[in-house]
């Protein structure tokens, strides 16, 4: 499943790579961090979450999205956003 992220008028598109439910997060960064100044982690509900490596504190969460089952008969993937700053959003 893709997953666009757009904030300021730049976007970032991901992929999620599980069947499963899982999470989606956009952070802004220090440009020494990340060319762009900005990291996506994207990881399932068995994964531990990846965090920016930066140093505490100078990361600061834009977009967080939840990835859930769409039924019991294998409906594939929903997408909810459940917080968003800053003007950040989140489609699939």
């Amino acid at each position: 499943m893709k997953i666009i992220f757009s904030h300021n008028g730049a976007s970032f598109e991901t992929d999620y790579p599980g069947t499963g439910a899982g999470h989606a997060k956009l952070y802004r960064v220090p440009v020494e961090y990340s060319e762009d100044g900005y990291y996506i982690g994207v990881w399932q509900d068995t994964e531990i979450e990846p965090e920016p490596g930066c140093a505490v504190g100078e990361a600061r969460l834009l977009c967080h999205a939840r990835l859930e089952n769409n039924g019991a008969d294998g409906g594939g993937l929903l997408l909810k956003t459940l917080e968003t700053y800053d003007g950040a959003e989140c489609h699939a």
